[in-house]
């Protein structure tokens, strides 16, 4: 079996999500379900091992340390058994490329106008209005939110957080979800 089939076959191994050094997402994969999974297929142990040290050594995957879902990089090649692996490129699905096709065409529609009837014309002014306000709201609640900040953390010990996770990197519910938290010496963040 070559290399590039070791590549497909571990495209479908079990990965969890972890973020690299505070700042991307990334899907890391253990070397025991890589090993479990290339079995499975056929491949013995020293070819296992060939395999992942060919893709180590052309960069298609890179070795990880990681720690309370926070990954950094490892400079060693050696393959052993407890490693766990992210790919340099990820495999992106099918839902990635629908959303850019219809972000294109959104954005496609926005730009030539001029060539459309007046009916649309007249949507997409009219759409434009709830947008926008859509966006002066959060404008407003950030400012709400760090005026009410301030004046928590001059009057009291503890300061209030409106919305704590409203910048947050979380889903758009989740933003409002709790509505308020204290934040102070004796309390520690939720």
């Amino acid at each position: 079996m070559n290399r590039v089939n070791v590549e497909k076959i571990l495209r479908k191994v079990e990965t969890e999500s972890c973020v690299l050094n505070n700042i991307k997402r990334v899907e890391v994969f253990k070397a025991k379900n890589a090993y479990s999974l290339l079995k499975k297929s056929g491949l013995n142990e020293d070819e296992i091992k060939k395999g992942l040290e060919y893709l180590l050594d052309e960069g298609i995957i890179f070795k990880v340390s990681v720690d309370d879902k926070n990954a950094k990089i490892v400079l060693s090649k050696d393959v052993t058994i407890e490693d766990e692996y992210i790919w340099e490129k990820e495999n992106y699905s099918i839902v990635y490329l629908i959303l850019t096709l219809i972000s294109l065409v959104c954005v496609s529609l926005m730009i030539f106008t001029i060539y459309f009837p007046n009916w649309y014309k007249y949507t997409l002014y009219y759409m434009k209005y709830p947008l926008l306000g859509f966006l002066g709201f959060l404008l407003v609640a950030g400012v709400v939110r760090w005026i009410v900040f301030l004046i928590t953390l001059v009057l009291y010990e503890s300061q209030l957080w409106i919305w704590p996770n409203l910048f947050a990197d979380c889903g758009f519910i989740e933003s409002f979800i709790p509505l308020y938290e204290w934040v102070g010496p004796e309390t520690k963040n939720e």
